[in-house]
C-alpha cells in the first residue's frame, strides 16, 4: 500500500480507477496504507454507474468481436429480446424479425454505395440527410401512414425504409400477408440492383 499497489485485487491499477480516486494522493490515488487516523465510517451503496471493462466497441458504439470488426445484427438482436422480455411480440414470427433488419441493412448498404459513388465532393453527403430525414418520418413508426391518403401516401409505401418497417411488424404480430413476401422481394432487388450498380460505377471510375 505504502507503494501504492495492490497485488491483490488490482485496485488502482487502470487509469479509469485513478480517476475516481484522491488526486493529491500519491502515488496511487486509489491505495494507502492504514497507519494515521483518524478514520471514518460511510454507508457504501452498490450501483453501477459506469465501467471501464466490458464489451470492446468502436467510434460508431458498434460492439467488436475478436477480429475486431462490428457484430452485425446485435442492436436488432437487444431490441427482440426487449419486446420478447416485455410481452410485446406476440407471434413466433418474430424471431424472423433479426434476419429482417439485416434485409433492410443490405437494401439500404446496396443502394447508398451505389449513390455515393456519383459523389464528387463531402457537401453531397448532406443529400443523404435530406432523403432519410423525411423517410424516418413518414416510415409508419410515428403516426399511421393511413392516415395520408393520394401519391403521398404510394410514394411512402415504395420506400425502402417504410417496407422495411411494415414487415419486421408483420413478423412481431403475425399478420403476415402476401404483401409481406413482396415485401421481402423489394428489399432484396434493392440491395442487389444497388451493389451491381455500385460494382460498375467503380469499374468505371477506376479504369480512368
Amino acid at each position: 500500500a505504502v507503494r501504492g499497489e495492490d497485488p491483490e485485487f488490482g485496485k488502482g491499477s487502470t487509469a479509469y480507477n485513478r480517476s475516481l480516486g484522491d488526486p493529491d494522493h500519491k502515488p496511487n490515488p486509489c491505495v494507502a496504507p492504514l497507519d494515521k487516523g483518524p478514520y471514518y465510517a460511510v454507508r457504501v451503496y452498490v450501483g453501477d454507474l459506469g465501467t471501464f471493462a466490458g464489451l470492446k466497441t468502436n467510434e460508431y458504439a458498434e460492439v467488436l468481436d475478436e477480429s475486431g470488426k462490428p457484430v452485425g445484427g446485435l442492436y436488432s438482436a437487444g431490441f427482440l429480446a426487449i419486446m420478447a422480455g416485455l410481452g410485446l411480440a406476440s407471434s413466433w414470427w418474430a424471431v424472423l424479425a433479426l434476419p429482417a433488419t439485416l434485409l433492410i441493412g443490405l437494401a439500404f448498404a446496396g443502394v447508398g454505395m451505389w449513390v455515393t459513388t456519383h459523389f464528387t465532393s463531402w457537401q453531397d453527403f448532406e443529400y443523404v440527410t435530406l432523403a432519410l430525414v423525411p423517410m424516418m418520418l413518414f416510415s409508419g413508426t410515428f403516426f399511421p401512414v393511413e392516415t395520408l391518403s393520394g401519391p403521398l401516401r404510394w410514394i411512402i409505401e415504395v420506400t425502402p425504409l417504410y417496407r422495411g418497417v411494415v414487415l419486421c411488424r408483420e413478423l412481431c404480430t403475425g399478420a403476415l400477408t402476401w404483401a409481406s413476401l413482396l415485401s421481402v422481394a423489394y428489399l432484396v432487388a434493392l440491395g442487389l440492383v444497388g451493389m451491381r450498380g455500385a460494382r460498375r460505377r467503380l469499374g468505371i471510375l477506376l479504369l480512368r
